[in-house]
């Protein structure tokens, strides 16, 4: 697990719960999200600020289309438009179904039908309009005698009294409202019948989605299709109103995107912004790879918590119990079981690690209930102690201990801790071999600052995984992930260098003296690197620090070393030399100090040699 992420701070205990183990898995979204975050650091890591900002840019732009095409729609028909939609309709409905009474009380009496209806509505507002703006008709009103607007027969008392009916009918309240509630209803409806639901627009951005994403692009779609369909509930003659959210996942998503854009836009403003992104993206990348761990060993997990919880329970139950019978009992079983054979299997881990040393006797006793492990020397019974020196110790310890782990069928990862010492180099290689070859059925962590041992786990184990860990004024247990710097290889080291020359100028700018104390440092660093491009490539590891080998096969390869790569070593050497730390000379002698262009042009041209060096070596 990676210091500092959530997964990292799981403890199983019989308090942790299965469904606390659930959150700490990996989602299939932060899985699709990891691929991208590693194409992303590849591409921060090789783009210059200017380039990555332009990137950005672009990006957010091509998406802000989709986004307004989007978030108008949602605007328009997300569940609080709905439910303000269904309220103006409502209202529409009850001034009509009023008016309509209205109408039925009014005109009951008339021998046609459908009187007061929209269709009458439109006929008699029209004639209304017409008798207001005809110079036919005196005070803008109908009397007895005028010409009818529409048939033109005279008007007698009995038609002039009914158009003063419908002319009321037309001036009552209850229409008025009516007339109101149907424009209002109208308008809102011409709002949903101007949205445009076409994705032609949209189809290389959408199509590029689902491409990298095919479960985020069935959501853009699903999210069009689900907007369409609302839209035209709402047109049909009896209006279906969708009382629900409609999920906006991809919305939101997409939203969030855009503004991860922008903050990165703002953000690589320099080299300096670069690297805060670059780090925020890895922190980001470390907390979903241990949560795809989780995801991985759940089923794992989840065994150990009920075993923890079973031990709890025991636990609780021993406090209550006598043990001799339990004792007795349990030596029976152990007796009969594979830790009967503990001895056999002691001497055959022994036999592993070479000792021959004294015979030693592995013992089990029974002591309330649990079985304990002890050795003495064979014939005299004496204490270990008192006979075996250090190395000899450690030897038979991890004999002891490897011994045990052969009669438990647990397959759970065990951790050393500085297994070997100054006093242990007769064993070194064998522990280094029995550590590996352990590894094939577990996983085997070990810790440890002595290399030479490093170099003989790497040598006997296929695949090794080496991180080095560290510590600062406040904190301690520190990963930085990468081996050591006296464990790295050549061009991991001309990285390192590159990642200091981004401090160093920006030091630079603020202080002359530390700016000299930083690059006195590189340079130093830079020599330990020449030293390593020497044992690594220019000799080609015939004799490397810390192997015990001579690599004699090698040795053809140093027949093409010339006086141009003894010259171009030498003066590297010399310069690194003199501006490292820890040489006090004089500026009269050794000229200016070097500044950040010209330091930077030295690890160029310790990087450019390399290139080289490594093409005439591959």
């Amino acid at each position: 697990m990676n210091v500092g992420t959530t997964p990292s701070k799981l403890v199983i205990s019989h308090l942790l719960t299965e469904e606390e183990v659930d959150l700490l898995c990996a989602t299939q979204n932060e899985l699709n999200e990891l691929s991208e975050l590693r194409k992303e650091v590849v591409e921060l890591n090789n783009n210059s600020p200017q380039t990555l900002r332009l990137n950005y840019q672009k990006r957010r732009l091509r998406l802000l289309p989709l986004q307004i095409f989007l978030t108008n729609l949602v605007q328009i028909l997300n569940l609080e438009s709905i439910t303000r939609l269904k309220s103006t309709y409502d209202v529409k409905s009850r001034a009509n179904l009023a008016a309509t009474e209205f109408s039925i009380s009014t005109f009951s009496n008339l021998k046609i039908s459908n009187l007061g209806s929209d269709q009458w509505l439109v006929m008699m507002n029209a004639v209304k309009s017409f008798i207001e703006n005809s110079d036919s008709y005196k005070n803008d009103t109908l009397h007895i005698g005028d010409a009818c607007p529409t048939c033109l027969q005279e008007l007698d008392i009995n038609a002039v009294s009914r158009l003063e009916l419908f002319d009321s009918y037309l001036q009552s309240e209850l229409q008025k409202d009516s007339s109101i509630a149907s424009k209002n209803w109208e308008i809102e409806l011409g709002k949903i019948r101007v949205l445009n639901f076409s994705i032609e627009p949209y189809k290389a951005i959408l199509a590029e989605i689902n491409e990298k994403d095919n479960s985020l692009g069935l959501l853009f779609y699903n999210l069009i299709d689900a907007l369409k369909e609302r839209a035209d509930n709402l047109l049909q003659d009896q209006p279906v109103f969708g009382l629900s959210e409609i999920e906006v996942e991809a919305l939101t998503r997409l939203n969030m995107h855009i503004k991860k854009l922008e903050e990165a836009e703002k953000l690589v403003l320099d080299d300096e912004g670069k690297l805060i992104l670059i780090q925020n993206k890895n922190l980001r990348i470390k907390e979903i790879e241990d949560r795809e761990k989780i995801l991985i060993l759940k089923g794992q997990i989840k065994a150990e918590i009920k075993k923890a919880k079973k031990i709890d329970c025991y636990t609780r139950i021993k406090r209550s119990t006598s043990t001799s019978t339990i004792t007795s009992l349990n030596n029976e079983i152990c007796n009969i079981s594979p830790l009967g054979r503990i001895q056999e299997f002691f001497n055959d881990e022994l036999k592993k690690l070479g000792f021959e040393h004294f015979k030693i006797n592995a013992l089990t006793k029974g002591v309330k209930g649990n079985q304990n492990f002890s050795v003495q020397i064979a014939e005299n019974n004496l204490n270990v102690l008192e006979i075996a020196s250090e190395g000899e110790q450690k030897c038979i310890a991890l004999a002891s201990f490897f011994a045990e782990l052969t009669t438990d069928d647990r397959k759970s990862a065990i951790i050393f801790d500085d297994p070997v010492n100054s006093l242990d180099h007769i064993w070194r290689l064998k522990f280094a071999t029995r550590i590996t070859e352990e590894s094939k059925f577990r996983q085997v962590i070990v810790f440890t600052h002595d290399l030479p041992f490093l170099k003989m786990l790497q040598e006997t184990a296929e695949e090794i995984v080496i991180q080095a860990i560290t510590r600062n004024k406040t904190e301690t247990g520190i990963c930085i992930g990468t081996p050591p710097w006296d464990a790295l290889k050549t061009d991991k080291r001309i990285g390192k260098l590159k990642e200091k020359l981004v401090r160093a100028r920006k030091i630079a700018k603020e202080s002359d003296e530390q700016y000299q104390q930083d690059a006195g440092i590189i340079y130093g660093l830079m020599r330990e690197t020449w030293e390593r491009l020497i044992e690594e490539w220019l000799i080609r590891g015939v004799v490397e620090r810390f192997n015990r080998e001579v690599k004699t096969q090698n040795v053809r390869y140093l027949k093409d070393i010339t006086d141009s790569d003894i010259a171009t070593i030498n003066s590297a050497m010399s310069k690194c030399s003199t501006y490292m730390n820890g040489h006090d000379m004089s500026e009269g002698i050794s000229g200016a100090f070097p500044d950040a262009n010209e330091l930077e042009s030295d690890i160029a041209n310790l990087e450019a040699y390399f290139s080289t060096l490594k093409k005439r070596r591959s």
